[in-house]
């Protein structure tokens, strides 16, 4: 998160690690490890490096082929973000007030878990709430989903507002998003059919839940 580091630094173990495992995967012959730069690190995207850095590849955004044939538009999806876009102070400001969220909800959040609430983020939910007064999630797909068809593809897979979907949108292009690894520890995959999967991770149980994508 170049938005937060630029503020404080802050690298632990564990943010080590996962680099290492990305690395360690980037080096093999038959893996491809593509990185897709997004607005909290868009300084990636006027630095561009030309061939793959430690075996990863950077680009603006990719045309994925599936197993089945089929192709995904692959974009982090900021440029479909209207705050971002338009007043970007803002959604840095709403980071910021994101960030504290998350840190001043963990005791009250401990304290729903007693009471059974177990999926709830104040956090997430108080971000959701300005993202949909300012673009309704629709509208974000949507345009997503325009991007996909211009490019020929049957979906697209993307990140940025952090709400974790998959579905297909009005037009019959599907629609998936990762969410994040923060609030919502989600994540797509892609199983060897070339159908997608929306699961859900714990770092203490594992695997908790998953969606698969439903035939056409």
């Amino acid at each position: 998160d170049g938005w937060a580091l630029g503020r404080r630094w802050l690298w632990r173990q564990g943010q080590e690690a996962a680099l290492d495992a990305m690395l360690m995967h980037a080096a093999k012959p038959d893996c491809d490890v593509v990185y897709i730069p997004g607005n909290h690190d868009e300084f990636w995207r006027g630095h561009m490096p030309s061939g793959p850095l430690g075996g990863v590849r950077f680009v603006q955004n990719l045309l994925l082929p599936m197993a089945d044939g089929r192709h995904f538009w692959v974009s982090h999806g900021d440029e479909h973000d209207t705050v971002t876009n338009h007043a970007s102070w803002l959604s840095q400001f709403g980071s910021m007030l994101y960030e504290g969220g998350i840190h001043a909800s963990k005791g009250f959040k401990r304290m729903l878990q007693m009471l059974g609430f177990s999926g709830f983020s104040a956090s997430q939910e108080l971000k959701n709430l300005v993202k949909y007064i300012v673009q309704p999630p629709r509208e974000f797909e949507a345009q997503l989903g325009r991007d996909a068809q211009i490019r020929g593809a049957n979906g697209v897979l993307c990140g940025h507002i952090h709400r974790p979907v998959l579905k297909p949108t009005a037009h019959g292009i599907l629609y998936a998003n990762t969410g994040d690894f923060v609030e919502s520890a989600s994540a797509i995959v892609e199983d060897f059919d070339g159908k997608l999967r929306l699961i859900y991770w714990s770092h203490k149980t594992g695997l908790v839940k998953q969606a698969y994508e439903k035939d056409s």
